[in-house]
């Protein structure tokens, strides 16, 4: 059975690299290869934009069931995946941040507010620096934290 699925992974990995025109690195294929014999589908995250960190944080996320749509996304960087995941793993609704326009500190930001109850619509801006975002996040901010 096993011969069957590095098989069905080579012709997998061959049909992709045809379609993008391009060659998955010795890390990608590692990656991709460790999870699919856990028995994960990793097809939706075959995209050869994404980095191995990136593809790391999502299969990690995927070990942990967490919904990993919502941050399995080549245009966002290691940092903003990393807050939406550590969101998830919390418990927290991440979907009012999860998306690639906001930097991580937004997300951090509006993570923290979340985790004390605090509406993070006011810092659910993509042109504030960090500067900014910070110093909007500490009027936010309850006095006991």
């Amino acid at each position: 059975m096993k011969l069957v699925n590095n098989i069905a992974f080579e012709n997998m990995i061959k049909c992709y690299e045809e379609k993008y025109n391009t060659v998955y690195t010795t890390g990608h294929l590692e990656i991709l290869r460790s999870d699919y014999e856990k028995g994960f589908d990793v097809f939706p995250f075959i995209d050869p934009r994404l980095t191995t960190r990136q593809l790391n944080m999502i299969l990690d996320g995927l070990d942990h069931d967490l919904d990993v749509t919502l941050y399995a996304n080549a245009d966002m960087e290691v940092t903003q995946m990393s807050e939406i995941k550590d969101g998830l793993e919390r418990g927290l609704d991440v979907r009012i941040y999860a998306d690639s326009k906001y930097p991580w500190y937004v997300m951090r930001f509006a993570k923290q507010c979340l985790l004390y109850n605090i509406d993070p619509k006011p810092i659910l801006n993509e042109k504030l620096d960090y500067r900014e975002a910070l110093d909007l996040f500490m009027t936010l901010e309850p006095n006991e934290v």
